[in-house]
């Protein structure tokens, strides 16, 4: 993550949680990416892009932004949302991780990471 504060001094966090963990991010400006957690991501980003990594699993996502794009290698159904904002949904059945991602000016990405050999 990145923080910014009004003196122009940037900051970067690098957070590690176990990989079954329940994230609830809010951020206000800069990046947020979240690599190899499993469990359910409820994310949210005022300006900036949300990028998550995740292993192969059952997902369903609820992905919005106001303004910006949602881009997925995941299967789902991707839409207009206010004409200049898109949504990304998608169901899966029980029991799955429930992502669920909100940006206002930027952009969501969901990239799978490949299993290892």
């Amino acid at each position: 993550m990145q923080a910014k504060t009004t003196n122009d001094v940037q900051a970067d966090y690098e957070i590690h949680v176990p990989r079954d963990s329940r994230l609830a991010i809010q951020h206000g400006e800069g990046l947020v990416q979240v690599r190899g957690v499993t469990g359910d991501i409820d994310a949210s980003a005022r300006r900036g892009d949300i990028l998550l990594w995740l292993p192969l699993g059952a997902y369903s996502i609820d992905a919005r932004t106001r303004f910006g794009t949602v881009s997925s290698e995941l299967d789902g159904a991707a839409g207009n949302y206010y004409l200049i904002g898109e949504h990304f949904t998608r169901t899966s059945p029980a029991p799955s991780h429930r992502l669920t991602l909100r940006a206002g000016f930027g952009g969501i990405t969901i990239r799978q990471i490949p299993p290892e050999d």
